[in-house]
């Protein structure tokens, strides 16, 4: 191999090298992204999580007192789970806006567009509240 040959294999050698090196710096900028991404959706799944629990609790509690209310004896409040009464209270504060609309007797709809929210989240939002706490409705309105 002459001296212009073995010139021309360092130079592409070199393009070869840095190549890989932007593909591989493109490859970990993706992958970092994908992990907010992933770690964001994880956060929020386990927010989801311990509104299903508080919800579950909540329900659970419906269905104790409407059993006993129905077989006749008289209702005794059971014990609340204080995991459960944080992840409420939890929900309350996070979506304050909401629960203030909510006890000043907005409907759902109203709720979203002042608060400028789907009104899906608005309706989760007001079914994970009202169980344990239910708000007026718009009566007297």
């Amino acid at each position: 191999m002459n001296a212009r040959e073995r010139t021309d294999l360092e130079t592409l050698l070199g393009e070869f090298s840095r190549s890989l090196e932007q593909a591989n710096r493109e490859l970990l900028e993706e992958l970092q992204g994908e992990l907010r991404d992933l770690r964001a959706r994880i956060a929020a799944l386990e927010g989801q999580v311990g509104v299903a629990r508080a919800e579950s609790a909540a329900l659970a509690q419906r269905v104790a007192e409407l059993t006993e209310t129905a077989s006749g004896a008289p209702f005794v409040p059971a014990q609340t789970d204080p995991a459960v009464d944080r992840a409420t209270e939890e929900i309350r504060e996070r979506h304050q806006e909401v629960w203030d609309r909510l006890l000043a007797g907005d409907d759902p709809e109203e709720i979203a567009r002042r608060t400028n929210r789907p009104l899906g989240e608005i309706q989760l939002i007001v079914r994970l509240l009202q169980p344990r706490n239910p708000a007026p409705g718009r009566q007297g309105r």
